[in-house]
């Protein structure tokens, strides 16, 4: 393994790498030739503000009353205890105070929705942006938090006079908002929990498998809706609660519309250039008083992701995605009265739940190379200026190099992604490449999913392909439905193909640089990355390595495992649950009936709910005598949220990576068991009989 101490020429040039990402430079190295690598463990105990995969539009901050302070929660992982640290913080936002912390506690909560007809999503194991809410006097902070498996609300004052629960029911609360100082109106669903315990007492008698069971993600029937939302008002000077009113409902559901906004006498809203078609560009519209609507007809006033009025009703301001495959985002001012958009500022990164506050926009940023911070965005000059840094140390690091790439695919669509070298790569020299998957927006930590280390990957000496999924065909096409462009996209498997073309095509394309070895290709995925892998394996001899965190993508996930209410709604959107691996649909991507086509050593890495959908596919490939091995990470979901399986993930990839590309194993005495098992592997592989050929 490197030093944790080397000399790091890349080092004495990361502010300029930095500036044109679109991201605030560093503070420079004291010493460039003793910055410390970004390792794994660097990587998970990072502060993180708002859940991994915010969009434009997710709410992360809550800005005060009075326009002074902005509120925010943070969390760091531990991955010696496995526990996670939640912090609510303030900050002022004119001046260079040091932030406020009001509170240090609660449990990791679980971002779940409803989904398919059950009434809770399994937890997928993202967590839940917790968004405080202000009193109108700005005085005191209220907000959801977790404390041995409960969900109350909790009161912290501005002023550190102590955080305390002041709302608890026999349920979750789900949400909470102010009437005035001492009232709050909040919601649950006491249904839920009685719901719960009535499959408990019918499972004293056995469940009947119905549609209920979702056996992909546990083994116990699921609360189906409708589950209704309760609604009470609670006192805090009393201490008394009662149902709500219609108003005070309405005052917790209003949420701000991210795509509508008031400018004087105009109302300006989003919409689709051709309302019947999904794929139709969005376009602004401006709808005056007592006048027709009226379209934007510029560029710039397409893929509009977020809009805001100012404070003097004279302005109009908009975020959108545009450049090539839209791999930038750009903010732009408009006059109220005309449609002739400007661009004030413009990024390869990434700018998330903002709020405006008189005439600056307050977000989190990140950029390739930058975790998400917050900086204050001046709305009249487009200058950025740093306003809440949660990882201050991070301009130590001694950080790869990146170079963000476009081509245009094979199949005519434009595509972006990022390439990661090590920072002291030596120009000439070819590099094992591995890629990590599906989106390459803002910071590249793990990909989607975070599970698979970008950086720490460059750092061990690799090169590292941060691949950004291009648009499929279809998504070209007019559709009036998600289910019909679905089924297109699952017909063949064309949108799969147009994955995979895409990824040899930019094989091809660091192969004539001179940059990678193409014969020493990793590849890794997670959700509908996984698939990619899956498929990839199957059709395709380009990769000599792979992890994954499930598997699989044949007959036997897709029904069996997926239980029989949410198999027969995959039905719809072109999935053929009711046919067999070997039948037309499943073919090109089952491993139980292609295991003879795989010569690439995969390592799943799976939670212990999905595992089982593994088995099939695993005992094919065994039975074939290819190299597989399968890890399970108990009281895991879809994406692993414990801090020490995130660690074990990150380290296991590396060292994955390093002794099939780079014939390289850790002595550590620990990971003896580990290279015993991959050397019989590797001799498994090497007796093994040759693959078939893809087709």
């Amino acid at each position: 393994m490197r030093s944790s101490k080397f000399w790091c020429p890349g080092a004495i040039s990361v502010g300029a790498l930095l500036a044109a990402l679109g991201c605030l430079p560093p503070v420079a190295f004291a010493a460039a030739q003793e910055a410390p690598p970004v390792t794994a463990d660097v990587l998970v105990r990072l502060v993180d503000i708002g859940t991994m995969s915010a969009s434009e539009t997710t709410p992360l901050l809550s800005l005060s009353p009075d326009g002074r302070y902005i509120a925010f929660q943070v969390r760091q992982a531990d991955p010696v205890t496995n526990r996670y640290t939640f912090r609510m913080v303030i900050k002022a936002i004119d001046d260079a105070a040091d932030p406020i912390v009001v509170d240090v506690g609660g449990e990791y909560l679980f971002w779940t929705i409803p989904s398919w007809g059950y009434a809770r999503n399994a937890p997928s194991g993202a967590n839940l942006t917790i968004q405080p809410r202000w009193s109108p006097s700005g005085t005191h902070l209220a907000y959801l938090r977790q404390d041995q498996g409960r969900v109350r609300v909790w009161r912290a004052g501005i002023k550190r006079e102590g955080a305390t629960p002041v709302i608890e029911e026999t349920y979750d609360i789900e949400d909470v908002q102010w009437l005035d100082d001492t009232r709050l109106v909040y919601a649950g669903r006491p249904g839920f929990a009685e719901a719960e315990a009535d499959i408990e007492r019918e499972g004293r008698q056995g469940w009947v498998f119905d549609g209920r069971f979702h056996p992909l993600t546990g083994s116990r029937p699921r609360v189906l809706e409708p589950i209704p939302v309760v609604y009470q008002v609670m006192d805090l000077q009393a201490g008394t609660r009662r149902a709500a009113t219609p108003e005070e409902v309405a005052k917790l559901s209003e949420k701000p519309d991210p795509l509508r906004a008031v400018v004087g006498r105009t109302a300006f809203s989003v919409g689709r250039t051709d309302p019947e078609n999904i794929n139709a560009p969005t376009t602004l519209i401006a709808q005056r008083r007592d006048a027709e609507p009226v379209r934007c007809v510029e560029e710039a006033c397409q893929n509009i992701t977020r809009i805001w009025g100012d404070a003097t009703g004279n302005s109009l301001y908009f975020l959108r995605r545009e450049g090539w495959a839209n791999n930038e985002m750009a903010l732009y001012r408009m006059p109220a009265d005309g449609l002739n958009p400007v661009r004030i500022w413009h990024s390869t990164g990434l700018l998330q739940g903002c709020e405006r506050q008189s005439t600056h926009l307050i977000c989190a940023q990140e950029a390739a190379l930058q975790p998400r911070r917050l900086v204050n965005l001046d709305l009249t000059s487009g200058q950025m200026s740093p306003l809440y840094d949660p990882n201050p140390d991070w301009a130590r690091y001694c950080l790869p190099k990146v170079e963000r790439l476009t081509i245009k695919n094979r199949n005519g669509i434009e595509v972006f992604s990022d390439l990661v070298l090590p920072p002291d790569y030596k120009p000439g020299t070819r590099l094992p490449l591995v890629i990590v998957q599906y989106s390459s927006r803002g910071f590249l930590r793990g990909g989607t999913g975070d599970e698979n280390p970008i950086l720490p990957l460059a750092t061990a000496g690799f090169a590292v392909l941060s691949f950004h999924s291009p648009r499929s065909e279809a998504s070209f096409q007019r559709f009036t439905s998600p289910i019909a462009q679905s089924k297109a996209d699952y017909t063949d498997w064309r949108s799969r193909w147009n994955i995979l073309h895409t990824l040899e095509d930019l094989i091809d394309v660091l192969d004539k640089r001179g940059l990678i070895d193409p014969a020493r290709v990793g590849l890794t995925g997670l959700s509908d990355g996984a698939t990619t892998v899956h498929f990839g394996l199957i059709n395709s001899d380009r990769f000599a390595a792979a992890v994954t965190s499930s598997c699989c993508t044949d007959s036997f996930t897709a029904s069996v495992m997926n239980g029989p209410r949410l198999s027969k709604a995959l039905q719809a959107y072109g999935i053929e649950t009711d046919q067999a691996d070997d039948e037309p649909f499943w073919r090109s991507t089952s491993f139980v009936v292609n295991a003879d086509r795989i010569h690439t050593p995969l390592l799943i890495q799976s939670a212990d709910e999905e595992y089982l959908g593994a088995l099939p596919g695993v005992a094919a490939l065994t039975g074939a005598g290819r190299p597989v091995e399968l890890i399970v990470y108990p009281n895991e979901h879809h994406v692993k949220w414990q801090p020490a399986h995130r660690n074990a993930v990150y380290t296991r990839t590396i060292d994955w990576f390093r002794f099939w590309l780079m014939d390289q194993t850790d002595p550590s005495p620990e990971k003896a068991a580990q290279y015993a098992r991959w050397r019989d592997l590797r001799a498994l592989k090497d007796r093994s009989p040759s693959p078939t050929p893809a087709p």
